[in-house]
């Protein structure tokens, strides 16, 4: 089978958005998908590629940059993220054909590595892409007793209304800036958490809130799920999730979900609490440039590409 490969570009987004419906059964809108691929923060936008056949899109392979900091220094690293094929021609290995072109392209720009968190469907795609695993994070869910009201609204179609509700209730809470919190860990490679980086993350229904006197990310989907949390104490971890409950209740999230990545500070002080940890994603790496050794590297649930 003969693919044609094109860089992801503005005029592209219906055939993108089409393989979203066809594949994941997904209706997500051309003005999420811009939003979500539009990296030109980071110096570098449209690395990866479409596959078509006949002029009809088959595939795709994400790819976001983002700008990492490690010892004072900035690098550009690449999450990678929807692995599309259409169901008509699986089987020829076109994934793997996307990921050699997009990480070709990468390594042109300068990009040190790719990365991404794999679920187990996409475990193997990495493994066939030359991927070696870094870590696996764990996850921790804490139940609320709330009226399932996030649950009602995204089963009816109801997300606007409800974003603009969750909106509202957080409102007195929110923040203006954030720091990783990773970013205190000695010589820790980390998503560099400025400004544009905060405007780019909101195409999706995330909040930057301030609960006591500690800051984190937050995200509704489902459930409320923390993204990143500035803590240093055991106390301070029960305290900010004792109030994050009392938010929980007034937004009508029913769960609590915490993913927290091996040996940074989340990590280690959930451990000394009686809550249940579940392994979760699997990171996985590339390295693109020959001189880059990865090491120290910390990620967080809003590193992950829909958060």
């Amino acid at each position: 089978m003969e693919f044609e490969f094109k860089i992801l570009a503005n005029e592209r987004y219906a055939d993108l958005r089409y393989l979203f419906k066809v594949v994941f059964q997904k209706n997500v809108s051309i003005d999420y998908l811009k939003r979500k691929y539009n990296t030109e923060h980071t110096g570098l936008q449209y690395v990866c590629y479409l596959a078509y056949v006949k002029d009809k899109p088959v595939g795709f392979y994400g790819i976001i940059p983002q700008i990492f900091e490690q010892d004072g220094q900035q690098l550009i690293g690449v999450h990678a993220c929807d692995f599309i094929t259409h169901p008509d021609y699986r089987g020829q290995k076109l994934s793997r054909k996307l990921g050699l072109k997009a990480y070709g392209l990468c390594k042109e720009k300068g990009v040190k590595f790719v990365y991404g968190f794999q679920s187990e469907p996409s475990y193997a795609s990495g493994k066939n892409l030359g991927w070696t695993d870094y870590a696996q994070f764990e996850v921790y869910e804490i139940k609320v007793n709330a009226f399932p009201l996030i649950n009602i609204c995204n089963r009816l179609g109801f997300q606007s209304w409800y974003q603009k509700f969750s909106s509202k209730v957080l409102k007195p809470n929110y923040v203006e800036t954030y720091t990783n919190s990773n970013a205190s860990l000695k010589n820790a490679l980390y998503v560099k958490y400025d400004q544009s980086f905060l405007n780019y993350k909101s195409f999706s229904n995330n909040h930057l809130i301030s609960i006591g006197d500690i800051n984190c990310w937050i995200k509704l989907s489902n459930n409320l799920v923390v993204g990143d949390i500035n803590i240093n104490s055991k106390n301070e971890l029960l305290n900010g999730i004792k109030n994050l409950k009392k938010i929980a209740q007034k937004l009508g999230c029913t769960k609590i979900i915490i993913q927290a990545f091996p040996n940074t500070i989340l990590h280690e002080i959930l451990k000394e609490t009686t809550y249940q940890a579940q392994k979760s994603w699997v990171v996985g790496y590339k390295i693109l440039d020959e001189h880059f050794t990865l090491k120290n590297l910390f990620c967080n649930a809003v590193d992950f590409d829909t958060f």
